[in-house]
This record gives structure tokens, sequence and C-alpha cells, in this order.
């Protein structure tokens, strides 16, 4: 252990529970025991993490502790716990008071064990399941059949102990975590836990330690089915609705009424296990006591489910037990998972065959099966690749404090903020941007404020953030009128005076006082707020939200002494839940290091990931973005692609989805003032702009907004509600008319290219993004390829299944990608091939180290290429003889086993195909039809 870390708790430790029956029911499990009793808590603490993880260490800790307190119920009551902890090599724990007679300890030590109650010594997670980064590093499938077995023993143990098992669940339960509950016999949660789920499925792998089996038997098939395959994250209350938990208790383990404290009169509640262990009377410090009212209430609770036998807790479901329904039920997943996934991902597929095959198997046989399972995806590249990017969130918010020498790299991203640490905010500009933002800091607990200049956009702002709170119309958050509430508490004004002075107010809970720039993308406008703002109070954060201007150069506005507050926090879309992401940028060498950890610690209220890129025109995100738009909007000017090709080859390529709809979503306001910017900035050079500005430029004379959420709206496609009707026939005059603007006036030719395939198209716009990624590399805009693929994947959904954009352009390599880019400029003159990409591609022909991905830094060398990618290679499907991946850009990722596979469905299940089953159920429906009919005419 490193002797600089303070002294820590045990992974995993043991208290005894002291139970006096006498208050509890007469009857129930606890029938046995005579007055005093005993029950044995196991609490889980992760050392050295803010939650509990089943890594190695707490595995083999929650491995000892089960099999000891098995022991000690087998062999005799008056076993100590303490003994537990020595024995496992965990730190004494002291079992009783320090002021305990010796009358009562005796009559402790002889009493029966009742129960084990599993719980957790964390506020803020109950358990967050398997530690990624360790099953990341899984090499084999033998590494990986071990680990998956080594756990599964575990909760097997778990489910074998003789008395009744309770488990406790205060926060956070995901994936293990809800695996080791479900091996208990029952589960209680608090009614404030939001988020209990098995999303394994979302990092390219399944539940390998008994979720697939235990949880279609608790629940029957079909629920199972619709919480597994989507990895959906549901709260306590709708646990116990669907049966996943046995009951909702008030956080912190109160019975209605109760109000134990302890001789401070702090409430017990402050201890995450109170319910059953509760702080005695006399010592805050020593959980020994629990309150004999919670003990009544949970052994009435116990003996009711109880009275049904051990089969209650699998019960007989009506649903999922006939051939036909499981092909009804199979059939209808498998349309989900591939209009969803495109067949790109082979963990739904493997996930669905899996459960259908438990359903069906033994118990222990389905077991067997699960693991089999697991096994098969851990090692795919899928897996690696989505494992990569849900570890590399931790790791940017962990960089990013560190980067600011901020004190607390554990930034908390789960939570709201306390009243301690309450950040105000003040938001220039009320419009989309500014309204969507300024909401979800409220939502998330910071104090708010708005300034608009136009006294005309308060009261849509207002009602923008309305229903903002309200959510959809079909499944709202809550009513209009709480809404309005809500909304009424937020200060509007078009006095920046006046908005000024009550964000200055003095009050003792106040964090951090920022003023977050939402303000059209004009320079002029921005230097006078700045200078406004500044102006009034020096010490006051400006972070700017521009998409395109350098922060050095909207500083300029303001002395060098003033600066040091200046700061960009760039976000992509307005409302919060649609990307995680935000771009810090700092002045090099002029913002301080306070004011960019205030930025991360406010990224982390408002659960974003921070990300710290360099200051240049549009940062790094948009920059490398445009080249993915503008050469897709050079496709449809000059007739290469429709609008349908080149964003059905992006979802087919694995994009979440194409630039056009993205564009669509962004509105082309703000789209052509990004572009006009850019092109103003960085001129028309590397990404061929005035393609997609003409193109844009013509749809908005043409009555053309992009999409909005209510009413009919028009962009690249045709929406109703926000819901896209398919593609705008306007799109096909507008690029006629751009590709006259752009073609040459002394020529009677207008330009054109040729048809692209959608392979062609494809390679296109991803080769060149990459080419711009890599002059963002050189110049120092972006600290890492880690970084480019984060933002692309979290901001844009650009290829996750490959790892993000850098990821996958090691699958081909730079020469690769070099030539590919040259046979395209021929058609598109603007195309210039980075001197960072052509540097690499000549070190990979020739064979020797390539630079490191960190251009402009360092020279690390990382592992050869062992041979150039063939050129011809489809990013979508490449082709099995394809050589392994050179790791040009992402040597982290290097151990990876190639390219995705093309399709991703696995139908070991069912024999016949998925038609067959449809022709099947289409029969049986028609039979039943015909059966209605004749006994309509009978009756």
């Amino acid at each position: 252990m490193d002797p600089r870390l303070p002294s820590l708790p045990p992974a995993v430790h043991v208290r005894e529970i002291q139970v006096d029956l006498a208050q509890a029911s007469t009857a129930g499990p606890f029938e046995h025991a005579q007055g005093a009793a005993r029950a044995l808590a196991i609490i889980l603490d992760t050392p050295a993490k803010r939650v509990n993880v089943l890594d190695e260490a707490t595995v083999r800790a929650l491995g000892d502790a089960v099999t000891q307190v098995a022991q000690i119920i087998a062999a005799a009551p008056a076993a100590e716990v303490s003994a537990i902890n020595r024995s496992s090599g965990n730190q004494a724990t002291t079992t009783t008071s320090s002021n305990t007679t010796s009358s009562s300890n005796n009559r402790t030590t002889t009493a029966p064990v009742v129960a084990v109650v599993f719980c957790s010594g964390k506020p803020d997670s109950f358990c967050h399941g398997g530690d990624v980064k360790l099953q990341q590093g899984i090499g084999s499938e033998d590494d990986a059949r071990a680990a998956v077995a080594s756990l599964k023993r575990v909760l097997q143990a778990i489910e074998d102990l003789p008395v009744p098992t309770i488990c406790y669940i205060n926060s956070v339960t995901l994936g293990g975590g809800l695996e080791l509950a479900l091996a208990c016999d029952y589960r209680f949660a608090a009614d404030t836990v939001k988020q209990i789920g098995l999303p394994e499925v979302n990092i390219g792998l399944l539940p390998g330690a008994g979720g697939c089996v235990r949880l279609p038997r608790l629940i029957g098939l079909t629920a199972a089915m619709q919480l597994i395959l989507p990895g959906k994250l549901i709260s306590a209350h709708r646990a116990k609705k669907l049966g996943v938990i046995t009951d909702v208790v008030p956080a912190g383990g109160r019975s209605s009424g109760s109000s134990s404290s302890n001789s401070n009169g702090s409430r017990a509640s402050a201890h995450p296990w109170t319910w059953v262990v509760a702080p005695s009377p006399s010592s805050s410090s020593s959980p020994s006591h629990p309150p004999q009212e919670m003990v009544a209430h949970l052994s009435a609770r116990v003996y009711r489910l109880r009275r049904l036998g051990a089969s209650s807790k699998y019960p007989r479901h009506v649903t999922g037990n006939t051939w036909l329904e499981k092909q009804i039920a199979y059939s209808m997943a498998v349309k989900t998972m591939d209009k969803t996934t495109h067949r790109l991902y082979p963990a739904p597929y493997r996930l669905l065959d899996v459960v259908m095959r438990c359903w069906d198997a033994p118990y222990t046989r389905a077991f067997d099966i699960e693991t089999e399972g697991y096994v098969a995806l851990v090692c795919t590249h899928e897996a690696k690749a989505l494992m990569s990017l849900f570890a590399g969130r931790s790791d940017l918010k962990h960089e990013a404090a560190a980067h600011f020498h901020a004190t607390d790299t554990k930034t908390d991203t789960t939570t709201t903020t306390t009243n301690a640490t309450v950040d105000r905010v003040l938001v220039l500009g009320a419009g989309h941007m500014g309204g969507g933002l300024g909401q979800h800091l409220h939502a998330c607990g910071a104090e708010v404020l708005f300034f608009d200049a136009i006294e005309a956009a308060l009261p849509l702002a207002r009602k923008r953030l309305a229903r903002l709170y309200m959510g959809s119309k079909r499944r709202p958050r809550m009513s209009q009128q709480e809404a309005d509430q809500k909304v009424a508490s937020i200060f509007m004004s078009t006095d920046l005076d006046a908005c000024l002075a009550a964000l200055c107010e003095p009050a003792p809970h106040i964090r951090h006082r920022v003023v977050l720039e939402c303000s059209p993308e004009d320079i002029a406008i921005k230097h006078k707020l700045i200078a406004k703002v500044l102006s009034h109070d020096p010490s006051l954060i400006f972070a700017s939200n521009t998409s395109s201007i350098p922060i050095h150069r909207l500083a300029a506005a303001v002395d060098q002494r003033l600066r040091t507050n200046v700061i960009g926090f760039h976000f992509f879309h307005p409302e919060g839940n649609i990307t995680p992401v935000v771009e810090i940028i700092p002045i090099r060498g002029v913002t301080s290091n306070a004011t960019g950890a205030a930025m991360v610690q406010l990224a982390g209220v408002m659960k974003k990931v921070p990300v710290v890129v360099g200051d240049a025109p549009a940062f790094l995100l948009n920059r490398m973005s445009m080249a993915w738009y503008a050469t897709a909007g050079a496709a449809v000017v000059l007739g290469g692609a429709s609008v349908q090709r080149i964003d059905g080859a992006m979802k087919d390529a694995g994009c979440i989805t194409g630039p056009f709809a993205v564009l669509d979503s962004i509105t082309f306001s703000t789209a052509i003032k990004v572009c006009e910017c850019m092109m103003g900035m960085v001129g028309d050079g590397a990404v061929g702009g005035r393609y997609l500005l003409h193109l844009l430029q013509n749809l908005q004379m043409a009555g053309c907004t992009g999409r909005v959420a209510t009413g009919d709206s028009e962009g690249f496609y045709l929406y109703r509600n926000g819901v896209s009707l398919g593609v705008n026939p306007k799109v096909k005059s507008a690029a006629q008319a751009a590709r006259v603007r752009i073609s040459d006036p002394a020529s009677t030719n207008v330009a054109r290219m040729q048809r692209l395939s959608t392979q062609d198209a494809t390679e296109l716009l991803l080769f060149s993004t990459v080419n711009q990624a890599c002059d963002l590399l050189d110049s120092g805009v972006a600290a890492s390829a880690r970084d480019v693929d984060m933002l692309a994947v979290l901001a844009m959904g650009i290829l996750p299944r490959y790892g993000g954009i850098m990821a996958y352009a090691d699958v081909f390599g730079p020469a690769a990608i070099v030539e590919r880019l040259e046979h395209f400029k021929h058609q598109l003159p603007h195309i210039t091939i980075s001197p960072y990409l052509r540097k690499l591609a000549k070190q990979q022909r020739e064979h020797t180290p390539a630079a490191d991905s960190n251009a402009g830094s360092s020279s690390t060398k990382h592992e050869t290429a062992s041979t150039t990618a063939a050129t011809t290679a489809s990013i979508s499907s490449p082709p099995s003889s394809s050589p392994p991946p050179a790791y040009v850009f992402r040597p982290d990722l290097r151990g990876m086993r190639g390219p995705p596979s093309g399709a991703g469905r696995v139908s070991s299940w069912s024999p016949a195909a998925v038609g067959a089953a449809d022709a099947a159920i289409a029969a049986a429906v028609a039979a039943a039809s015909a059966w209605l009919i004749k006994l309509t005419a009978k009756l």
C-alpha cells in the first residue's frame, strides 16, 4: 500500500447485530429463537474507491466472509464475529459497545444466528458491479471463465446459507451488485434508489454471475428480457412492481413514524446500514443495536413471504412456458435489436440466446450456459472497445481535475450538490442553447439566473423550461403545475446590472459564481458582455459557450489581470441528457488553475464528462466534425450521393446517426454561423466548408430551419413533432443551386463528381474526419487520440463499436487512409492531406516505429505495423484477411482481436430462422381467428 494514502477500511467487514425478538412477530423465520437472537451483517466497502465494485480483492474478501459466516452458523452460535475479520486478513471490528455488561455479552454469544444481512458501507453505492478495467484486461477465454467462476461460487454460497439472507439496497445497484442481491432471499431497497439494473449489454457483455438465470425465474421471461436486453435501469418503486425487489423502505431504513436518534441528537440514518445496524444510544460510533420497531417490521414482512415455502422465490409464471410464447418473445426481441443495433453488435443477440436457453435448461445447467455466453463475448473487439469508452469517462474526469491541480480528483457525478457546495450561475442568453443549459443546471441543484436583452425572449424561455421539466407528452416526468413552480423560482431579467447584483449577493452556501455566456456567435456582442461582467466584479468566472471563437480573442476585451477568470465551456447540445460531454478550454498560460478546477466541478454537478482541449478556432470537436459535415455536404452538392445514402452509410458503419440528421438537430441558424466563423478563421482549405454553407443557406432561404420538438418543421428531413417523415424534397433543388454557385463562371460545365457507392461514401466521410483529427493532434489542440475518440463517440456517436474514429483508423492504418484520400482528391480538390498523417503513413510503409499520437510533444515509439492494410477494404465490414490493427493512434487498445465482425446475430436457441418463427406465429393467429369465426357462427 502507498504510504502516502490514509488508512483504509477492509473491502468487506462483518458486524454482529443484537436482535431482541420480544417485540417481533411471534411466528415466522425467527420463531425458533426465544428472546435474544443475533444476525450478521456483511458490509461491502471497497477500499480507495467512492463506489463499491466487485474487483478481485473484494470478491475474495466477500467469499471468505460468507464461508466463515456459514461455519459459524453450522458450528456453534458462540463464535465471535471478530474472528472472521482476523482470519480473513481484514481489520478487526468491534462487535459490542465498550459499555456492554458481561451478562449481555454472554447472552449475545449464545444467541442463535437468525439472518445474514448484506449492505453497503458507502452512501452513494450498494454495488456498481464488476471492475470494468479488470474485465477489459482479460486476455483469454480461460481467464474469463476463471474470473466469472470465482464470483459465481461466492453468490452460490450466499444462496446456500441455511438462514434467511436479506439484502438492503441503499443506492445505485448495477450488474454484479444486482446479481448479488438476486442471490439473497429478500431484497429491500430505499425509496430514493433510482438506478437498479443489469446494463452489461451496453459495454458489450452479458450478466455472467447469475443475472440471466435468476432474474427471469424471479419476474418472468418477458419482463426480464425487457430489462436485460436494453440494459435498462429502473427505480426502486418500479423494481418492486416488477418483483425484482421484495419491498421499498424509507431511506435510512426507518419505518413510518420512527425517529431514532443518538446522544448527540443526530439521526441514526447517517449510517447507510442503519435500518439493521443502529448506533448504540451511548456511543454514536459503535453500531450494535437496531431499532426494535424495525426488527418487528422486518420480521413480519419476511414471515408473510416465507409462508409460501421455498418455491416462492421463483414463482410459476403465466407467460413464457409454451413454445409459441417463447417464439413470440424471441421474434419481437430480434426485430427490436435489428432496428436499434443494425446487427453490428454481437452482445444483444448472444444475450437473447443465453436468456432463452437458460429459461429452458435445468437450474444448475443454466449457470454453465450463462458462463459460456459471457466467455464468448468478453474477448470480442466490440466488448473491448465499449469497455474502453466506459473506462475512459472516469479517466477523463480525473485527468481534467489533475490538469488544473484540483485537490478532489474524484468529482462526484452521480449526486446533486449539497447546501454547502451550491454553484450560482448567471446564463447570458435565454435562447435555445442558453435555456436548455440553464434548465439542466437548475435541475442538477444549481441556483440559476437568466439575462436576455430581448424582452419577448423571457416568456418563451419560461415556456421552454417548463416543457423541458415536464419531459415528453407521452410520459411526463411531472405535471404542468409542478413544472411552472420550478420555473417560477428562476430569476430572469433584461437588466444585466440587476442580474449581476443578484449573482453577487453574499450567501454562505455558494461555492462558485459563474457567468455562462450563451449569446449569438458575434464577437462584438461577446466583447461587450465580458467587459461588463468583469468590470462589475473581477472575481466572477466568465465561461463562454462559443462554438468557434478562440477564447484568447474573447479575453482581449479586458485587461490582462482580469483574463485569469476567462475560460471556454463548450457544450454540443442544449438539453442535458443528449450529450454527456463538455469541452473545457483554458487560455494557455493565462487561465488560473482555480478557474479551471471550478469548471471541472461544475461539469461534475451537471453530470458531464470534462475534456480539456487547446484554444483554437472551433476547438476540437467542432473543428473535426466540420470535416464530417462539409464532406457530406460536398458529396450531395456535387451529385456524388444522396442524403439517404450518406446517413444510411454512416449507420451501417456503426455511427449512431448521420451528419444530416445531426445538422437538423442543431438547427440551420447555428450551423450557418459556425460554418461562417470557421471559414473566416481557418479558411476553406482542408474541409471544403463552402459546399455545406451554400447548401444550408439555400435551404434556409427556402424556409427550412432544422428540426424542432413541436409542430411541423423542415430541414434535410421533414419532421412532425420532432419525428422524421422522410427526406425533404427541397434538398435536391438546393443542392443544384449550390452546385451552380460553386462552379467556375468562366466554364460552361457544372462541377460534378462520380456517383459514390455506399462503401465509397463511408470511406470518404470517415477518412476525411481522421485526416482532420490528425491535424488537430499535430497542432496540440487534442492532447491524445483517446480524447478525440471520447469526444467523437459521446458527442456525435461516431463509431462506438470500434472505440472511436482513431481506433477505427488503426484497423486500416495510415498508409491505406492516405492512399484512399489521394483517390478522392481527384474529385474533391479541397481535400488537403495532413502532413502528420503522411508522416505516419511513410513510417508504416518503411516498417519503422510509429510516432506517438500526442503529436508535438513526446516521440514515444509504439508497435510497428506488420503490414499495410488493404486499401480497398470496406469500413462497414472489413475483410477477414485484414492484418491486425497497427495501434498507431491508440496503443492503449493493443491486444484486441482485430476488427469487429460484420453481423452480430446469434440464434442458436432456435434452429429455425426468425422468418419461420414469424410464419408459425401467423399460422397460430390465423387458426385462432378461424376458430373464433366458427364459434361466432354457431352462437
